[in-house]
């Protein structure tokens, strides 16, 4: 049996999880630019700073496909598509609230 991926709910999930990964500040992995490295676990100062945005999008990607294909086609044919950006405002309005510091 194939598994069909509502886009509307996929986008919906996905924006959801990126807010959450990115308030909290959950990464799976941890990438050094400076050294182009990789890696589960923190490195040394010497590697210079990590950045999180990669993980967070993988996760939010991985997390998001999951759920889509779970959830039985019956419901996601009563989603209404237009309304998929909804969650992506409110992810984007949390993400604005929490980094306002680096505004004021």
């Amino acid at each position: 049996m194939r598994r069909f991926i509502s886009p509307a709910l996929f986008t919906a999930i996905f924006t959801v999880t990126y807010a959450v990964l990115a308030i909290k500040d959950w990464t799976l992995f941890y990438y050094y630019p400076l050294v182009q490295e990789v890696s589960r676990t923190k490195l040394t100062m010497k590697s210079g700073p990590s950045m999180h945005w990669y993980a967070w999008i993988v996760t939010a990607f991985v997390v998001a496909t999951v759920l889509s294909a779970l959830v039985p086609r019956s419901w996601t044919k009563s989603l209404d598509r237009s309304l998929a950006w909804i969650p992506a405002v409110f992810a984007i309005i949390a993400i604005l609230i929490f980094e306002k510091k680096w505004f004021v």
